[in-house]
């Protein structure tokens, strides 16, 4: 999904519904002169830091409010700079465009996805558009936060009109015509922000992302293309390789696609340094194995000598009726993903897909069978929930263990 999801996508399934939270582009809320400091507790008024088995109601019913630093200014933020770990969440319309977003994600995310759909970045052949990459750029930098940009080459639906992959010959481009515009398009976009962007998702979805017009006219070339432009562009940025793997949890059969294109591309002599994996999943279908399975997921890795990136992590906490208390059910999924991530020194990043369940893609995913969804880590009104705390303390016993 942009990488990852674990990149920028940048989803699984690819819906245009989701692309849609990404083009609209309207005033974004100015940066802010000085970044929060996690250290700093701005009021007494907010609920002492917690443990594990204390933690405020998940149900978004109370008003939304301004934001608070909690007392002690323990925040994901502050424990992920402490074990080296990147905490992060994507910068989309129309969140970004929420007054409520810049001070959590500046105090809560250490790492920002700039995103740079072709869509958003390249409206016309002649013209690049960086209006949304930018308010992105600008506000990690004046906060100090690390920058994934991408995805770069994602599917059908995040192509600009004027390449016509809507169409049943895919434009009807020439090979050698496509592939200078791939080529401007990710050099472009990689050189415009230099060294400040310290990974890029390059492709997004190459297994799952359905009809893709750059496959049907370039080949399966077209991932070793984009791959070598980027580098080109940037040698010293982390290339990030991204893809989906169900919501049942991580889908064996995928991942052994998957971690074969991974070792074609690396024996080709690839520049591929990461993995994204989303995962988007459901509490109402995950399987028991989930845990066994992302462990497995990391040991190929670790055999493929690429790092891991969560890209896009939610879970959908299930329609109404199914659990008793369907937030502890995700409390519990964000917590055991995340502590097995901190175990393993190649799980590099979690990337929430989101702040808050205000503006969830699923909500705008029509007949995708989500009713009422709630899958982040802060409510409607920005406010923590249970999964909050689960990170939270994932990240606290991996600061006491040393583990980082």
């Amino acid at each position: 999904m942009i990488w990852i999801c674990i990149f920028l996508s940048a989803c699984a399934p690819a819906d245009a519904s989701r692309d849609s939270g990404f083009i609209e582009n309207s005033s974004l809320p100015p940066a802010p002169t000085a970044s929060p400091s996690p250290f700093q507790p701005e009021t007494p008024a907010f609920i002492p830091s917690p443990s594990a088995t204390v933690s405020p109601s998940a149900t978004p019913t109370e008003s939304p409010s301004a934001y608070l630093t909690p007392i002690g200014g323990e925040t994901l933020r502050f424990l992920a700079d402490s074990v080296g770990f990147g905490i992060g969440t994507p910068y989309l319309n129309p969140e970004a465009r929420d007054p409520l977003f810049p001070p959590v994600l500046t105090t809560e995310f250490n790492t920002v996805m700039m995103t740079t759909f072709m869509k958003k970045v390249q409206p016309e052949r002649d013209r690049f558009d960086w209006s949304l990459a930018d308010s992105a750029f600008q506000l990690a930098q004046g906060n100090g936060m690390e920058i994934v940009g991408g995805p770069l080459v994602y599917d059908n639906l995040t192509a600009p009109a004027w390449l016509g992959f809507d169409t049943e010959d895919c434009g009807g481009w020439r090979a050698d015509t496509l592939e200078g515009i791939l080529k401007n398009y990710v050099q472009t976009t990689v050189s415009r922000f230099g060294k400040q962007v310290a990974i890029w998702e390059v492709v997004n979805e190459p297994l799952t992302s359905g009809e893709n017009c750059w496959r049907a006219i370039l080949g399966d070339e077209y991932i070793d293309r984009a791959f070598l432009y980027a580098h080109e562009a940037d040698p010293d940025a982390v290339l990030m390789l991204n893809e989906a793997f169900s919501r049942a949890g991580v889908d064996r059969d995928l991942t052994d696609r998957f971690m074969a294109l991974v070792r074609r591309l690396k024996d080709s002599g690839i520049p591929l340094d990461a993995i994204g994996i989303q995962l988007h999943l459901s509490a109402d279908i995950l399987r028991p194995t989930y845990p066994e399975e992302f462990r497995s997921f990391l040991h190929l890795a670790r055999r493929h000598g690429a790092k891991v990136m969560i890209t896009e992590m939610d879970v959908y906490q299930g329609p109404p009726g199914f659990f008793a208390d369907p937030f502890d059910v995700q409390q519990e999924v964000f917590g055991t993903i995340t502590r097995i991530c901190l175990n393993d020194p190649r799980c590099t990043h979690l990337m929430v897909w989101g702040v808050s369940d205000r503006h969830t893609w699923l909500s705008r995913i029509e007949g995708g069978g989500f009713e009422n969804p709630q899958p982040l880590l802060f409510d409607d009104g920005f406010l923590r929930k249970p999964a909050y705390y689960a990170v939270l303390d994932a990240l606290r016993a991996a600061l006491a263990a040393g583990r980082r």
